[in-house]
């Protein structure tokens, strides 16, 4: 009897080795660059540069991998994306490494050295860019055009030379922008005169600068803190007591060196960073808490100071004279086209008043500036201005978003993103930030080495990113434990459309199940495209992963196997769950491609012979109406009885439901139902009026064929599969 039963073999399990994986990121490439050489709409990413030096981390990995998912996604939608990844290639850290006043060639050489090995740690990331091309900010073009900004920010009055008190590292030998310092409470005991005025007023005085606080003591602890005033008169003061009080002091140190930093007098270059308001044009903020701390970091700043004395960066070419900056055409067309050589550059005896700046501009304001050129440079094609999207880690905020949304409302009067995406940090099973001193990080590489591209991606894709992002071993088997089960709904569909053949299937004749599934299936590409608009990818993996759980495995698969199984091969009742199952398989690979990319790529192909990456996600009309809506709701909530029944009450012989549903279909769906209630072989259906009767069934017979619950058999097998297995002709069904 099992001949007579359609059981396909089973695809074989999806594994990966390095060479498929290698093969299908080499299709990829290609595959991208056709995208993005189409008429589609574009969406640009701006690649906040990392710093060229040292080996990738996990942070990195976050970052480059969800910037992925987001590029996948918005191919899904039908953009060509414009994305290219770029370096941070000046600094300190390069300086240290290579070691000071060297030539620029040795610098180049050594951030060249350093990007090849972020190359390298990046290609094993699964992404789909193109490597090969990218900016740093060492570039020439790249230097230009940040020059030619900065003459243009200087003619708007905006840059400007002066003598002013600023934090100065010894260590660095140079000064230090907001950005480079770290700011540390201290408690400390300081000795002050105490002036009583009256029982409760005392005056504190410093008799170091004359300043006194009107203060409320209450054993030399203060209470409250009042004004502060200027003593004039102080060696005058008399019946002064001298107490020593405890306060929180704040300390600013180098983060780089951790050492305190010293406050000098020197002439620097700054840049007024003065902004009246956001920008009529709303940013939108993912997640929108991040708003507030943008803000505050942007228009709560001081002056910048852009000028550093060290060898290795982008020159400041300007000539100054005490506060004046020399402005000439000729002078800053010779400088921006000669910029190799501004330490050979000098001026006539004409301008003997003016003095060399032979400092390099902040690297902040390298990166900061790549808005205007990289984003704006003809040199790059690939990206253009404004960048739909920004999307770095939190500790951007005082820094690249910072420095880029400023200088780009000075020059262009336009924030140069319209989407900002913040990440959280990596960190250990404890809640603690990663890093070499602590000793708890670890590669990308490693993890990748132990669990796979596929999971390590995975992994990534479907966490929370909006906050830290723990790493630990049982975190990351719990997930991979999903992808599994995932792999095994496909299979399952996959295997089971080995011999479909598509031929006059239209779907509107389809039975209800189909037709319900189809209508969920658009309900779920809904909600996923609007939780992508938010970046919140977790929710919508959240949202696909109950959708294959709970409706297509525990709803539709449960309830087809008789369908699949059972009918015969050409019954337009099994082309139709196939018709069915085909348009489920190819919306959802579509949509989980961003979060499992290589088995996507792979089960694609061997189900519908073409790539992936050319689909699109598309809207479907499905025919549902009222009633069926009823009907479907309530045969749903039958199932969730059975299955109460069976777990809590299994000595019950009798259930009476009573359906409210016109004379025609009851009949019909009496029949139906016990299809759609497959898994509960113990059970059997009568109906009678308006209710259904659901009775125990072990006083009936099981077909040795289809397993169902029977009053008779004829040679072991029930009526209707006699009728299949003979060739005869049985009624199509309608419901299930």
């Amino acid at each position: 009897m099992n001949k007579t039963i359609i059981l396909q073999k089973p695809i074989s399990d999806i594994r990966l080795n390095k060479e498929q994986v290698r093969s299908i990121e080499k299709r990829w490439i290609k595959e991208i660059k056709k995208i993005n050489s189409s008429s589609r709409k574009k969406y640009t990413i701006h690649d906040g540069p990392p710093y060229a030096n040292g080996k990738i981390h996990l942070g990195h990995a976050i970052n480059k991998i969800i910037k992925d998912i987001t590029i996948r996604k918005k191919i899904f939608l039908g953009y060509k994306i414009r994305y290219l990844p770029g370096w941070d290639c000046h600094g300190l850290p390069i300086e240290i490494a290579v070691g000071s006043n060297k030539s620029n060639n040795e610098y180049k050489s050594y951030v060249q050295s350093q990007i090849k090995e972020q190359l390298s740690g990046f290609s094993e990331l699964g992404c789909i860019n193109d490597w090969k091309n990218y900016y740093m900010t060492m570039d020439s073009s790249v230097a230009k055009r940040e020059v030619k900004a900065l003459f243009k920010l200087i003619k708007k009055k905006k840059i400007f030379t002066k003598k002013k008190k600023i934090d100065f590292c010894s260590k660095c030998n140079s000064t230090l922008s907001e950005f480079e310092i770290e700011k540390e409470k201290i408690n400390t005991l300081i000795k002050m005169d105490m002036l009583k005025l009256s029982d409760k007023k005392y005056i504190l005085i410093n008799k170091k600068n004359n300043w006194g606080i009107v203060t409320l003591l209450k054993n030399n602890s203060i209470l409250k803190v009042g004004k502060l005033v200027k003593i004039r008169n102080i060696k005058n003061l008399t019946n002064s007591k001298r107490i020593k009080i405890r306060i929180t002091k704040i300390i600013k140190k180098c983060n780089r060196h951790n050492t305190r930093t010293k406050i000098l007098k020197v002439r620097q270059i700054y840049l007024n960073t003065y902004l009246e308001k956001l920008p009529k044009k709303n940013i939108k903020f993912f997640p929108k808490s991040t708003k507030l701390k943008f803000i505050n970091s942007v228009f709560n700043r001081p002056l910048w100071c852009i000028s550093r004395q060290r060898t290795w960066g982008t020159p400041i070419p300007i000539f100054y004279n005490k506060n004046k900056i020399l402005e000439s055409k000729k002078i800053k067309e010779l400088v921006t086209e000669n910029l190799h050589n501004w330490k050979k550059i000098n001026l006539s005896k004409k301008y003997s008043k003016f003095k060399k700046c032979n400092d390099i501009t902040d690297v902040w304001l390298d990166s900061g500036l790549t808005h205007y050129s990289v984003l704006k440079n003809k040199n790059f094609k690939e990206v253009s201005f404004p960048a739909d999207l920004y999307l770095e880690g939190k500790d951007q905020h005082r820094g690249w978003f910072n420095a880029s949304y400023i200088t780009s409302m000075l020059l262009n009067k336009a924030s140069p993103f319209k989407n900002l995406v913040t990440h959280g940090f990596a960190v250990d099973h404890y809640g603690s930030k990663m890093s070499k001193s602590k000793g708890n990080s670890i590669h990308p590489i490693e993890l990748i080495n132990k669990y796979g591209i596929e999971n390590f991606r995975f992994y990534i894709a479907t966490s929370n990113y909006f906050n830290d992002i723990s790493f630990s071993n049982e975190k990351i088997k719990n997930k991979i434990f999903l992808i599994k089960k995932i792999k095994n709904i496909f299979r399952f569909i996959v295997t089971n459309l080995k011999d479909f053949k598509e031929v006059n299937i239209k779907l509107k004749n389809s039975l209800l199940i189909d037709r319900y599934l189809l209508f969920k299936l658009e309900e779920l590409k809904k909600k996923v495209i609007e939780e992508d608009r938010k970046f919140r990818y977790y929710k919508s993996f959240e949202i696909i992963y109950k959708f294959l759980n709970v409706v297509l495995s525990n709803l539709y698969i449960s309830s087809i196997k008789d369908r699949l199984y059972i009918l015969r091969k050409e019954s337009k009742t099994r082309r139709f769950c196939q018709k069915t199952l085909k348009i489920i398989l190819k919306d959802l690979l579509i949509i989980v491609s961003p979060y499992i990319p290589y088995t996507s790529d792979m089960l694609f192909r061997l189900a519908f012979n073409k790539s992936i990456l050319f689909e699109r996600i598309k809207k479907r009309k499905v025919n549902f109406t009222k009633e069926e809506k009823k009907i479907i709701k309530k045969t749903i909530e039958i199932r969730k009885k059975f299955n109460s029944i069976k777990e809590n009450n299994k000595e019950r012989k009798l259930l009476k439901i009573y359906v409210n549903l016109r004379k025609k279909h009851i009949s019909k769906l009496s029949q139906e139902l016990i299809y759609f209630l497959h898994n509960y072989k113990n059970i059997i259906i009568h109906s009678k009026k308006l209710k259904l009767k659901l009775k125990d069934a072990n006083i009936h017979l099981k077909c040795n064929r289809c397993w169902n619950f029977v009053s008779f058999l004829n040679k072991d097998i029930c009526e209707r599969c006699l009728l299949i297995t003979s060739g005869k002709k049985i009624s199509e069904r309608v419901f299930f």
